[in-house]
């Protein structure tokens, strides 16, 4: 399945996906947890405990149970087998699960539960599958690091939204009071 995912490349598929594979970046949380401080508290806890549960679990599988667990160009010996994008990290270790991954359907999955708004929530879930799929094109993960991932990050987002769900009123309020208005 990796070979099926990596082999078929152009070079504009190449800075597309190296271009969506920042979504799943710690900059794209932090950008948006800023952006939630104008929302209802509520919706920034849930955020920021979704991105702690989710880098917990995932950087703990990582680092403590799966520490060997090679990337495609650490397990294929010929590495030319593996597309891989020259000035992209060429990251040996911690493959399983796909920190992208988890990250961008954390995201997603808090987003559709949230929101609840039909109109966004494919956009939501296409982005995440966007972000998981370009570990796989870009050579950085096989297909079971990001499966595992995605399944992680809707878990993680899942558990934040209803840990929060209970929240007292006062937290319908956002922690960034900003006026439009002018007032004369």
């Amino acid at each position: 399945m990796f070979f099926l995912v990596n082999s078929h490349h152009n070079i504009f598929f190449d800075v597309f996906f190296y271009l969506i594979t920042e979504l799943g970046n710690t900059w794209t949380y932090i950008i948006v947890v800023i952006i939630s401080l104008f929302l209802p508290r509520k919706f920034t806890l849930i955020l920021l405990t979704g991105l702690a549960i989710s880098t917990i679990l995932a950087q703990g599988l990582k680092h403590f149970v799966f520490d060997d667990a090679a990337r495609p160009l650490a397990y294929f010996q010929d590495n030319t087998v593996v597309h891989h994008m020259e000035g992209s990290a060429r990251l040996m270790r911690h493959s399983f699960p796909s920190g992208h991954s988890v990250s961008a359907f954390t995201l997603a999955a808090i987003l559709l539960c949230v929101f609840n708004q039909r109109k966004f929530d494919l956009i939501w879930l296409f982005l995440a599958i966007l972000v998981a799929w370009s570990r796989v094109y870009l050579g950085q993960h096989f297909v079971g690091d990001v499966v595992f991932g995605s399944f992680l990050g809707v878990f993680s987002g899942t558990i934040s939204v209803i840990l929060w769900s209970g929240a007292h009123p006062k937290f319908e309020k956002p922690l960034i009071k900003f006026n439009f208005t002018k007032k004369k």
